[in-house]
């Protein structure tokens, strides 16, 4: 296997000691990660010795796939002691094996979200949300190792009525898994960790079992898994990680990116490795790239080598429009333009900050008649929120089905629906549409990730306008149903990608568009962490090989909006050497408010 200097350099990092290898965008960090493992077997580590964790079956298929390639020799006996997966997967493994160390069956279940949803339930607690919310507001406690005690003390502190509501049902969620001999996901993790913390036995077993512990994308780890790495290494063991702090994306689900930047001090007498240089992109984008990131603070600080030349035609383009109507529209033209131009669909992808954007995206390509793709976006018309607004608005129009009526009526705010009714009754689509969205976002359950309450928000506006502009109640209803049926091309078909950024995070093509740059979507207004949403764009940006596109509107969702103010730093700061074309600038930058967003 080939690697550059940065690469062999990392790969052949001589231990006991710890390591990171800081791996930007386009820099062969799955090429290095299997550079390792070569390395240690080459060595004489046995292969069954190593340890390599990811964060996804996806992505541990992946590796698994290219070190039997790498390696060539491996047999079926060896493929089989060999663990490579994801953390969960380790857990679940080790368990099998000292269940009764953990007062486990030895055939444990593991529950899924329907049947977390299920036990909740069973509790006899009441909760007035959205079962899904609830199951990741208790995942969320346990990623960052908060019991329920901790969990009940932490709500009655912020007296939010919801979260302690929340608290208690974690209580007796927890009575109800051990009694039921069962684990969700965390408690695969919990489970272990205490194990190999309390019984010497586990603990040397795992110690001996894996001489080498790898871990992809590091800088996705919360607190759990950490505890978890601590448990399988001991202080100062062979531990080999490799990430990007400035691809750290996951904050508001308990990932911290000082595990990554403060890599040394976690693990004592840890070295750090830097791969600088890019093979996926152009100058232009890494320039753009660069200048957006480089503002953040808490940051490995490094330099990104591009190694790919320039054609014509590459570079970075900023533009704005009226509206998202507009933006879309322009965005579906362009793309039209370079199919016909010999490009494939999926050498393009649409890129957004949030999956709420997506729809009027959507529409415009299919107008088009341009095949698309989605990732990392459920139905628009399945979301909880939209389902509710739908529901509104047949009760409004007098069409309301049995299943409307009950969830309607079921509503732990069912009161404030019911006045909302009285008042809109026999009202036109048109003077429905926006106050049915205004009560919708009044209902967010409280305790919800702010993240998430932010998609809400912006899903019932989307939904409003849709309905306003069908005109009546009746081509509503049959655009909802129509386009809650709309087929999507599969992986291996031609189309065009439409994704969130966090889904694309991993992914390239030729050709990206970023819209919706906005102040309240790109830095998200209900995001608490602008770092993290300067990474979002960073990793936006990074997807491109060769063009990029940046597009905001000054109105969506029927609201104003102003430029994101990263489009201003990407600008300014890239300098005369690679200049960003922008269409339509504003005269003044929107700033940044000085608390944050």
């Amino acid at each position: 296997m080939n690697l550059d200097d940065d690469q062999m350099r990392a790969a052949t990092h001589a231990g006991p000691r710890p390591a990171i290898v800081i791996a930007g965008p386009g820099s062969g960090k799955t090429r290095t990660l299997i550079g390792r493992h070569l390395h240690l077997h080459r060595t004489g580590v046995p292969r069954e010795s190593i340890l390599t964790a990811t964060f996804t079956v996806k992505a541990a298929q992946e590796v698994r796939a290219r070190l039997v390639e790498a390696h060539g020799d491996i047999s079926e006996t060896e493929l089989g002691r060999m663990f490579v997966g994801t953390f969960h997967g380790l857990c679940v493994r080790l368990l099998r094996q000292f269940h009764d160390r953990v007062g486990l069956p030895k055939d444990f279940q593991i529950v899924g979200d329907e049947a977390q949803i299920a036990l909740l339930k069973e509790t006899g607690l009441t909760w007035h949300g959205e079962y899904s919310d609830l199951v990741d507001m208790i995942s969320r406690w346990k990623d960052r190792l908060v019991s329920p005690v901790e969990a009940s003390a932490e709500a009655a502190r912020r007296q939010t009525p919801d979260l302690v509501q929340a608290a208690e049902i974690y209580g007796a969620y927890e009575r109800e898994l051990a009694e039921r001999g069962v684990c969700d996901f965390p408690r695969l993790i919990i489970a272990t960790v205490r194990a190999a913390k309390a019984d010497e036995a586990v603990r040397s077993f795992l110690q001996r079992r894996f001489r080498h512990v790898l871990v992809d994308e590091f800088q996705d780890t919360n607190r759990l898994q950490i505890a978890l790495l601590e448990a399988l290494v001991g202080q100062g063991g062979n531990l080999w990680v490799v990430g990007d702090d400035d691809q750290a994306l996951y904050g508001w689900r308990g990932a911290d990116v000082r595990y990554a930047t403060d890599f040394g001090r976690r693990f004592r007498g840890g070295a750090r490795y830097v791969l600088s240089r890019n093979y996926r992109s152009t100058p232009a984008v890494v320039a753009a790239a660069n200048a957006v990131i480089t503002v953040n603070t808490v940051r490995v600080d490094k330099t990104t080598v591009p190694m790919v030349e320039a054609e014509e035609g590459d570079g970075v383009h900023i533009a704005g429009f009226g509206d998202d109507r507009e933006e879309a529209a322009a965005v579906a033209k362009a793309v039209a333009r370079r199919l016909r131009g010999g490009v494939r669909p999926r050498d393009v992808a649409v890129l957004f900050r949030s999956g709420s954007l997506a729809p009027v995206v959507q529409a415009a390509l299919a107008r088009e008649k341009i095949p698309v793709r989605l990732s990392g976006i459920g139905s628009f018309w399945s979301l909880p929120e939209v389902r509710l607004f739908v529901a509104v608005l047949r009760a409004a129009s007098g069409s309301a089905s049995a299943e409307d009526r009950e969830a309607l009526e079921k509503h732990p705010r069912r009161r404030q629906i019911s006045a909302f009714l009285h008042t809109m009754k026999g009202a036109p689509i048109a003077a429905a549409a926006e106050p049915a969205s205004n009560l919708v976002a009044n209902l967010v359950p409280e305790g919800l990730a702010p993240d998430r309450t932010g998609l809400w928000i912006e899903a019932a506006q989307q939904a409003a306008i849709e309905a306003a502009e069908c005109g009546s109640y009746a081509r509503f209803f049959e655009h909802v149903g129509i386009s809650s049926g709309t087929s999507t091309a599969g992986d291996d078909e031609e189309a065009v990608v439409l994704s969130t950024i966090h889904a694309a995070k991993g992914l390239e093509w030729p050709t990206v568009f970023v819209v919706g740059a906005e102040l309240a979507m790109l830095p998200h207004h209900k995001s608490t962490d602008v770092e993290e949403e300067r990474r979002l764009l960073y990793v936006a940006v990074t997807r491109a090989m060769r063009q990029c596109f940046v597009s905001y509107a000054d109105e969506r969702f029927a609201r104003a909006q102003f430029a994101s103010p990263f489009l201003f730093e990407m600008a300014d700061r890239c300098g005369s050497a690679h200049p960003i074309g922008w269409r339509n600038r504003p005269v003044r930058p929107t700033p940044l408010p000085a608390e944050g967003v």
